[in-house]
Order: structure tokens, then sequence, then C-alpha cells
């Protein structure tokens, strides 16, 4: 696999994710099946182990990836990543961008996992478990 970015200059995690042939490698739970599956993982750093949600993104179409690499927009995981580093420098509480990666037929984004609820889960929960549906 092939390290396209990393935000950390962590060289042993990066050699360590260029070794990576796939994920069947890492031990890992699966946290949402679907289209575009997310992992949480445990990784080794230079600074100790930690908790990774590695989301996973399947080649495009040709059309679409053509057009991905006309106008320089990149794949999805580059896409998660950038947005993510842009986040964060503007304040917004996001879960720290670790890396994204590259491999023939796939593309993962890497990032800091932080145990939370979700925002369709915490909408679910005040809108439907209210009697009624009421708000107050």
């Amino acid at each position: 696999m092939q390290v396209k970015k990393l935000k950390n200059n962590d060289s042993s995690l990066k050699k360590y994710l260029e070794n990576l042939d796939n994920l069947s490698q890492i031990k890992y739970d699966v946290l949402s099946s679907g289209k575009c599956p997310v992992y949480l993982a445990q990784l080794s750093t230079q600074h100790g182990t930690s908790s990774v949600a590695i989301k996973e993104f399947g080649k495009g179409r040709v059309l679409k990836t053509k057009f991905d690499d006309y106008f320089n927009n990149g794949n999805s995981a580059k896409r998660s990543f950038d947005y993510s580093v842009y986040l964060e420098s503007k304040g917004v509480a996001v879960p720290e961008p670790i890396a994204y990666l590259d491999s023939d037929n796939k593309s993962y984004f890497l990032s800091q996992y932080i145990e939370c609820t979700n925002m369709r889960d915490e909408l679910s929960r005040i809108f439907w478990d209210k009697p009624n549906n009421e708000l107050y």
C-alpha cells in the first residue's frame, strides 16, 4: 500500500502502513458495513498504541475517476483527509486525521477513533424516543 499523506511524520507508522498488503494483516472490529465500511484497529506508533478508525473506499467508476483526476480533486480518501485537516485548522472538533492510503483497487482514510454517538443516532433519539415527537 502506498502512503499518500501522513499528518505527523511518524516514520515507524509510515513504514508499517507501507508494508501492509491489505487490511487482513491487521486485527480490527467492524464499526460500520456497507458501501464504505469503517473499521476500528489498534496501531502502534512511536508514541504507543492508539485506536484508529479506518474508512475504506472502493475505486470509483471510470468517468468519476477521470473527472477527479482532471480537476485534481483526488479520490474519496484524499478528500476526507484534506477536509479533516481543513476543519481542524478552523477550530472544528474533528477526530485527528492520521493518513490516507492508496492500493490498486481501494483507498483508505485513517483518523483517530473517539468513542461517541453519531449524529444520526442522536437525532433519532431526540425525535423518535419522545412521546408524540414532542420537542419540549
